[in-house]
């Protein structure tokens, strides 16, 4: 529950935290009133939209916060009178603000100046960084002025001085998803060098990283990623707050991304390491155990590989090739051709980039995403792929290249199609067997197999 406290001249609204070492609550600060105009704007009284501005502001910043809005308006209007007229102080904000500008600006008429070559150098070193800050000057430029002068709402910079603004972070998120890499990189450097604590921009510079298949150096943004994040929580954090609170997620996507990359980077050992860790730090299980799979597949491990396989397929049906792929390596070569049919159904590109058979490109979006399971796939399982006996590709080539897989293949392509046409919903025959094909269930039966127990799959990764 947040709550409104006096600090000197300042008015605050906090949110007590309980020390999980001393059991003491510990006031957290969510906002910092400066002035009585900020106050009246927070309060709405002379422009109530301002005030349901601000209270969006405030949950979204801080979604797993209940605010008592009626309780807090209460009492900053009863604070309000300690704080200065807007007039009468020069913000914090205003003066980083001029500093910055300042300081920028002398840089910029050295390098320009052309008496200190290394500086020049280094400007021009970094032209990605200047333009998309040239592109965002022009944006701020280019806003209308008027807002100043009526009086806009004076707390909007210092909610989110310490952060990337959501919407500055989801543009370039959208850029980095056009396939603007360069863009996007550039970006998010200015942005983690502009913000000391922005853990996710390290997540988007790995990401980038990722897909220019420059694995080692994905993994050190992750890492950091991983490193700036974890510095933004407790020390100890409570089992049930890994999945309810949004703080814990950067830190989180950074040990997911890590455990990636070193699998792709084909470091298995210390891949296996930080699944353990996502596991035993974060109980993200499923996570762990999908880039295990991969790590005991390339390993040669297959009991592991094909349990891991196991224990993920019903949730995700692709992870079926995995033990079909290991099942063949144990002489179980019924299982193979089940778990082949099982992730083929569900997601035959992502198979077909495996096995290295060529499909039809992508003509809608559910395709596309099938595509880039398999660019995925192909990625995380390389160290198997490159070293694939060839009586394993026989096999698995020829249940792929079979009439019973090809039948089957176009079947729940035509299935899927129908049901996706359907735009009234009545067609339920369609979805229904769609729903059908993609069970392991219709995959045994299908290679005359008998059916098994629902069970759930006991398994204990190491």
């Amino acid at each position: 529950m947040a709550y409104v406290r006096q600090r000197g001249s300042q008015v605050l609204i906090v949110h007590g935290v309980r020390n999980p070492d001393t059991r003491a609550v510990e006031q957290r600060v969510l906002f910092t009133f400066h002035t009585r105009a900020e106050a009246l704007d927070a309060l709405g009284r002379d422009a109530p939209a301002r005030a349901a501005t601000f209270r969006h502001r405030m949950e979204r910043r801080y979604p797993n916060i209940r605010f008592d809005w009626k309780a807090i308006d209460t009492a900053l209007a009863r604070l309000m009178k300690l704080l200065p007229e807007q007039s009468a102080r020069s913000t914090p904000e205003h003066e980083a603000l001029h500093g910055g500008l300042a300081t920028f600006a002398r840089q910029i008429v050295l390098a320009l100046g052309g008496d200190m070559p290394a500086l020049t150098q280094e400007a021009q070193a970094l032209r990605p960084q200047m333009e998309v800050l040239r592109e965002m000057l022009d944006k701020l430029l280019a806003a209308p002025s008027s807002a100043s002068s009526e009086g806009g709402p004076s707390w909007t910079f210092t909610l989110l001085d310490s952060r990337v603004p959501p919407d500055v972070e989801e543009h370039w998120e959208e850029v980095l998803d056009s396939g603007d890499l360069d863009r996007a990189e550039a970006a998010f450097t200015l942005l983690t060098l502009a913000f000391d604590d922005y853990a996710e921009g390290h997540n988007y510079l790995g990401l980038i990283a990722l897909r220019r298949g420059r694995n080692d150096e994905a993994a050190d943004h992750f890492r950091r990623a991983m490193e700036v994040g974890r510095a933004q929580l407790p020390r100890r954090v409570a089992r049930d707050r890994w999945w309810s609170d949004h703080a814990t997620r950067p830190y989180m996507r950074g040990l997911r991304n890590l455990a990636l990359a070193l699998v792709r980077g084909g470091r298995y050992d210390e891949a296996l390491a930080s699944c353990d860790q996502l596991e035993s730090e974060c109980h993200d299980r499923i996570t762990a155990t999908a880039h295990r799979a991969a790590a005991w597949l390339c390993t040669k491990r297959w009991a592991k590989a094909m349990e891991g396989g196991r224990f993920l397929h019903m949730i995700y049906p692709e992870e079926s090739l995995t033990v079909a792929l290991a099942a063949f390596e144990l002489g179980q070569g019924d299982d193979a051709r089940a778990h082949l049919l099982h992730a083929t159904l569900a997601a035959p590109r992502a198979v077909a980039a495996v096995l290295g058979e060529r499909m039809p490109v992508p003509v809608n979006s559910e395709e596309a995403r099938d595509h880039d399971g398999g660019v995925h796939m192909v990625n995380a399982l390389h160290g198997f792929i490159a070293h694939q006996g060839a009586a394993s590709k026989r096999f698995f080539r020829a249940l792929w290249r079979s009439d019973l897989f090809a039948q089957l293949r176009t079947e729940h392509a035509e299935v899927a199609t129908r049901w996706a046409q359907d735009r009234s919903g009545s067609d339920r025959a369609a979805f229904e067997r769609q729903h059908t094909m993609e069970t392991i269930a219709f995959a045994r039966q299908a290679v005359g197999l008998p059916l098994l127990q629902a069970n759930k799959p006991s398994m204990e990764p190491t």
